[in-house]
């Protein structure tokens, strides 16, 4: 063919192109079809073709051009010149993406040759940038991938990353492959293809630190990576990330970006963002500078994450503060409101006493408003009570500003079916009640949940979660007395005749036995109650938890405290307790808990109360109470304590009655029931419901 019909014609702008350009364009095909082994001729009609199809995708027909400038890389690999000018042509007939017209069989057979010319012109940083823009079209079909996979793309594009280290224009069009190839379906995200691309990956970072479009398709790239290789690179990801953020700390775009990687960073191993001294600071300064609710959220999250495993490092740099603003900030954002709620209540269940920030009125104002907001939201709900149950344990009197009571009370009603809400509820509301300010408030709030729990259900069909909702907070006795007084009422269970059902069908679970046992030990602490429960009988229970359960201390103390209360009324009592057995039973315990003043000092004051009887005693005597009496002396000289005094109950002024039984039940129960109950927070004891060792009159360890 002739040079003639190739000739380009003098022209302002391809848009002005009308029989010219069809001639052209048609030329140019015949051409291309009539001399496919002509490098010449292939050059000067790729070029035609690449110059008329600028701009104007879908006038001509794309498949058969396509098909030739395919042809043209396969039969001239190693030519330059025909190359660039056939790559040229191909990325004009694919832009933006391939045309529906042009079939996926057709696609997959262009997708060798374009990698092919990755790999022959290694040296050409133009040819790998046009193989590159040509990759990025190509991959927006789902087809080509597996295609891609089977050339071993990865591998071809940590290669380009490698060699071209120092070419801007190539490293960041390289990544903008290498992030559609990554979030593709087929690629699976092992092992093998993290440790192939995440060290190129961050020296490229690394590398142009400073230029955003490279630092913008790397954090696209990390933030699909950097769940996956936290394990291995975390700390180096977190420190990229770390230093995009110090270096565009004014682009919210790409900060938000950032703060995506770091929070599938933390997702994967929170401590590696611990260990980045630079990473907390940095994520909070974020915070502090972006209020957008997406940026926000991934923030949250970050913190969240991390303060579950280090709160005192969040709290050092006012991430609760901010946690706080956010959730101010974004009352519609139910992703904000979660994880700023769960960064606060890891904070307050790790750090209760030196954090002031989660129980300031501010805050509580701010949680109550997030509850009155998202009042239809179950788990927002169950995030603030959650959020509340750990204020509650150090801080509950806070809980009654701001008509938190009402909210409360409201949330329950509006979940009547949620086991895990009315828990919840009932722990706060529990520990609200220990303190004593306003707790008359809480009593229409208590009722309510006991009528949810426990209206039509005999006790021995409660589930587990509503045996513990019961139990849990009667472990604290004005809590207990409350229940009590009103189990007369419709829907308010009596806590004997439970506690008595649950240990006879559980008698080997320790959280039944440490529960029931810590309210039958309530029983005992007024005359009226203990006179009840001694007809019930629960004594045979009390034995017999004895025998079961002489190495566990958390049901040991309620066990011995109800024991030696019996044991300081009357004959009658007394003689109930005593059996040759209870003797051997606290004989054994003496032997075993010789560190532990409070289960040594119950066990030594039963013993002296039923020593009052005659014939006990000289049983007592036979079965060698003296000898054992001596050894735990002996034992107790040469271990450095403080003398514990016990004082009876019954000759004890009713005030100070009044205030051992304020505090009467395991606190280490409590907090083990609670742990146990399925609740998304950190239980721990506290002194607020620690119980004061019942009394005897004289005896002195």
């Amino acid at each position: 063919m002739a040079d003639g019909p190739l000739k380009l014609p003098r022209m302002t702008s391809v848009n002005s192109i009308t029989s010219d350009a069809d001639s052209m364009f048609a030329n140019a095909l015949r051409a291309l079809r009539a001399a496919p082994k002509d490098a010449q001729m292939q050059k000067a009609a790729l070029k035609v073709l690449a110059y008329v199809t600028r701009g104007v995708q879908g006038r001509w027909g794309v498949r058969r051009p396509i098909a030739l400038a395919v042809a043209a890389i396969v039969r001239h690999p190693l030519d330059v010149k025909v190359v660039a000018q056939a790559c040229a042509c191909l990325i004009n007939l694919t832009q933006p993406r391939p045309p529906v017209e042009v079939a996926e069989s057709e696609l997959v057979r262009s997708v060798a040759p374009v990698v092919g010319i990755m790999s022959n012109h290694p040296k050409s940083p133009l040819l790998q940038e046009m193989a590159l823009g040509l990759l990025l079209n190509l991959l927006k079909t789902e087809v080509v991938v597996p295609k891609l996979l089977q050339l071993h793309v990865l591998e071809v594009l940590t290669e380009t990353l490698q060699n071209y280290y120092d070419n801007i224009t190539v490293v960041s069009v390289t990544l903008a492959v290498l992030h559609l190839a990554l979030t593709h379906d087929a690629i699976r995200l092992d092992e093998g293809v993290c440790e192939l691309v995440a060290s190129p990956l961050l020296q490229a970072m690394e590398t142009f630190r400073t230029d955003r479009t490279v630092q913008f398709q790397g954090c696209l790239c990390l933030q699909v990576l950097a769940y996956d290789v936290a394990k291995d690179y975390g700390e180096h990801v977190a420190e990229s990330l770390c230093a995009t953020l110090e270096t565009f700390p004014s682009d919210g775009a790409l900060c938000q970006l950032a703060c995506l990687g770091l929070l599938n960073v933390s997702y994967a191993c929170a401590q590696v963002l611990v260990d980045v001294q630079a990473a907390i600071p940095r994520v909070v300064c974020t915070m502090a500078l972006f209020g957008q609710a997406a940026l926000q959220h991934y923030t949250c999250g970050v913190l969240q994450n991390v303060s579950a495993v280090a709160a005192e490092l969040v709290a050092a740099h006012e991430g609760d503060a901010f946690a706080v603003l956010a959730l101010w900030m974004h009352p519609d954002d139910r992703a904000v409101q979660l994880s700023a709620l769960g960064c606060l209540q890891n904070i307050a269940a790790a750090l209760p006493r030196s954090n002031t920030v989660v129980a300031s009125s501010h805050t509580i104002d701010v949680v109550f408003g997030a509850l009155e907001h998202s009042m239809q939201d179950e788990e927002i709900v169950l995030a603030v009570f959650s959020f509340l149950f750990n204020v509650s344990r150090f801080a509950p009197v806070v809980l009654y500003d701001g008509g938190g009571v009402a909210l409360m009370a409201e949330a329950v009603a509006s979940y009547p079916d949620s086991e895990r809400v009315l828990m919840l509820a009932t722990h706060v509301w529990a520990a609200m009640a220990s303190v004593g300010a306003r707790s008359n408030l809480l009593e229409p709030c208590l009722l309510h949940i006991f009528r949810a729990f426990f209206l039509f259900q005999p006790p021995h069909q409660l589930s587990h979660l509503a045996f513990r909702a019961l139990m849990a907070p009667a472990q604290w006795y004005n809590v207990f007395c409350f229940i009590d007084s009103n189990r007369s009422r419709k829907g308010v269970p009596d806590l004997l005749v439970t506690a008595k059902t649950w240990l006879l069908n559980n008698p080997r679970d320790p959280e039944v036995v440490a529960l029931g046992m810590g309210v039958i030990a309530n029983f005992t602490k007024d005359d009226e109650r203990r006179a009840r429960a001694f007809r019930s009988p629960v004594v045979p229970l009390l034995l017999a938890a004895l025998a079961e359960h002489a190495r566990n201390v958390e049901i040991l103390r309620p066990v011995l405290s109800a024991l030696f209360e019996f044991s300081a009324c009357s004959d009658e009592t007394r003689t109930a307790v005593w059996s040759t057995s209870v003797a051997q039973n606290l004989i054994k315990i003496l032997s075993l808990h010789q560190r532990d003043p409070e289960v040594m000092s119950l066990a030594l004051g039963t013993i002296r109360n039923l020593a009052v009887t005659a014939p006990i005693k000289q049983t007592l005597a036979l079965l060698g109470i003296v000898s054992a009496l001596h050894e735990t002396l002996v034992a107790l000289l040469s271990i450095p304590t403080t003398p514990v005094v016990i004082q009876n109950h019954h000759t004890s002024s009713s005030s100070s009655s009044s205030s051992s039984s304020s505090s009467s039940s395991s606190s280490s129960a409590a907090a083990t029931t609670a742990s146990r109950s399925g609740l998304s927070v950190n239980v721990r004891a506290t002194s607020s419901k620690a119980p004061a060792a019942p009394s005897t009159t004289t005896t002195t360890t």
